[in-house]
């Protein structure tokens, strides 16, 4: 794959798909064009709004390849997003983003499911860098207004790919279903965690406010009943209405959940009125990506330190290696040498048969829940759950 014969740098804040559309116009393609060209599309097929995919096509045409990591994690969702998801998660849905397409890289649902634009930043963009592009920030979750105007944000409903010409007519005014008031203390601590930078995972998230509590005199026998208590009271409490936070609280053992913003920032503005005292107390975490030298072909390449260790590797090298094969392998370093694949891999959703070596028990499981949900022998999960009692 070829350089990009011209290249464009990011606007602060912009959404990563506005970048490739700009990109696109630049080199005078339309968007499907190029997401075919240089992220890997099908033919006719653009990049979706989040990026989880084409990102690892497009990076092979970028004059750099140095911080490629930060340029994703500032002009996608999906750093302040990971905040929300264990680390196993984590990893698959890096994993999208820093390997080649392939049937271990099956595509994630959308986190965009439709762009949102704030018309005052629209008209401040024309005036500050002579277009409007679109905003990261305006695509978090849960938020509903702009973070520094405090208006309202509209949704797109026109026809596919015409996001950027950003004609107001093919946009709605966002229903704010809470408080405006409450949108919008929101909408600024997303903000704020945003550029904070954080880089952690939704236990180590739980870790932290429990650690809070107890520090703060709580106590955290039951969190949940705690915040019921502690959040009838509080000035911004109809952000807790429309989420899950409960759930949050009462992990299963041995279950691998995801959450989303919407569920953890209510208990964080709770806890922390000044979002970067959450994240000076989040710190002590190893980073969501690091850029490692392949030993075989010399390339460098990110993944996340899970990844490395559960034996992923050079994305270049892997694509020479035939699925059986790299799912064999990936087993072997997952499971510790304990486990057996008995039937070939055929998809990370189709399951395959597994023998636990140490106890001799077979078990059928998607390649999915093995490599990324944690999901194991059934020996190994009723040991977990009595070392836990």
């Amino acid at each position: 794959m070829s350089y990009l014969p011209i290249y464009i740098p990011p606007y602060k804040d912009e959404l990563m798909y506005s970048w490739i559309g700009r990109l696109a116009r630049a080199n005078s393609l339309s968007l499907a064009e190029f997401s075919h060209a240089y992220c890997g599309m099908p033919k006719y097929q653009s990049v979706c709004a989040d990026m989880r995919r084409g990102f690892f096509s497009l990076s092979r045409s970028l004059p750099f390849t140095d911080e490629l990591d930060d340029l994703y994690l500032e002009h996608t969702t999906i750093g302040l997003e990971m905040i929300a998801k264990p680390v196993p998660v984590q990893t698959q849905y890096f994993n999208m983003s820093f390997q080649p397409y392939s049937h271990f890289n099956i595509d994630q649902a959308d986190s965009i499911l439709r762009v949102k634009v704030c018309p005052e930043c629209i008209k401040e963009d024309r005036i500050e860098v002579g277009q409007p592009y679109i905003h990261c920030s305006h695509q978090l979750g849960g938020v509903d207004v702009c973070y520094k105007h405090h208006v309202p944000l509209m949704t797109y409903h026109g026809k596919m790919d015409g996001e950027m010409d950003f004609n107001l007519d093919d946009y709605d005014e966002e229903e704010i279903l809470i408080f405006k008031r409450d949108a919008i203390a929101y909408a600024d601590c997303v903000h704020e965690l945003q550029g904070a930078g954080l880089h952690t995972d939704s236990d180590s998230v739980r870790e932290t406010i429990l650690k809070k509590l107890e520090e703060d005199g709580f106590d955290t026998t039951d969190p949940v009943r705690l915040f019921s208590s502690c959040f009838d009271d509080w000035t911004y409490n109809s952000l807790t209405i429309m989420h899950d936070y409960e759930g949050f609280f009462r992990v299963k053992p041995n279950v691998v959940q995801s959450f989303n913003l919407q569920t953890i920032v209510p208990v964080l503005m709770y806890l922390w009125p000044d979002p970067n005292g959450f994240a000076d107390a989040a710190s002590d975490h190893e980073p969501y990506l690091k850029q490692y030298t392949c030993s075989t072909c010399g390339r460098t390449y990110y993944e996340t330190p899970r990844s490395q260790r559960d034996g992923w590797g050079c994305p270049y090298c892997a694509e020479h290696i035939s699925d059986e094969e790299r799912f064999e392998h990936l087993v072997d370093v997952i499971g510790n040498g304990e486990y057996e694949v008995i039937t070939p891999f055929k998809s990370m959703g189709k399951k395959v048969r597994m023998k636990h070596i140490p106890c001799g028990h077979e078990f059928e499981v998607t390649p999915t829940g093995f490599l990324f949900r944690d999901r194991r022998c059934p020996c190994f999960i009723h040991e977990n759950v009595e070392r836990q009692k």
